[in-house]
């Protein structure tokens, strides 16, 4: 995979939900507040997001709880886009570079940056992401 097709993401949010659920959790949905496995789909017209709803503790929840993607108002898409560039080239990114790569703001793109710093799990993520694209073609 060439450094110009890394960047280049044909997925919807939709898809990122998806691969984010599967990454996750796996087939078990999970609630974050108190892991049970005893939940309900809360269907939702306006969000690509699916909303699930514990039936233990009584909460809703999606996948993006307790993740760096919590209560982010950018696309999933270009939260896959700036993972694949900030761990893909090996020199530090700036703000700038990925602002302009993504199309953002400078201080959205430093917070991507300080996020995408924190993801734990961000190897094992950007290997299962590849797979995908490459099988998406």
């Amino acid at each position: 995979m060439s450094n110009t097709e890394i960047f280049q993401i044909k997925l919807t949010n939709k898809e990122c939900v998806d691969i984010l659920e599967d990454f996750y959790w796996g087939t078990k949905k999970i609630c974050p507040y108190c892991n049970s496995e005893n939940y309900s789909f809360r269907a939702t017209s306006k969000s690509e997001i699916n909303i699930y709803h514990c039936n233990n503790c009584n909460t809703d929840y999606t996948v993006l709880v307790n993740t760096i993607f919590q209560n982010t108002k950018l696309p999933l898409t270009k939260w896959f886009e700036a993972i694949l560039i900030t761990t893909r080239i090996t020199e530090k990114i700036s703000a700038r570079y990925l602002a302009h790569k993504i199309f953002v703001t400078k201080d959205t793109a430093l917070r991507v940056i300080k996020n995408i710093e924190k993801f734990d799990a961000k190897e094992k993520f950007i290997q299962r992401l590849e797979k995908i694209i490459e099988r998406k073609g």
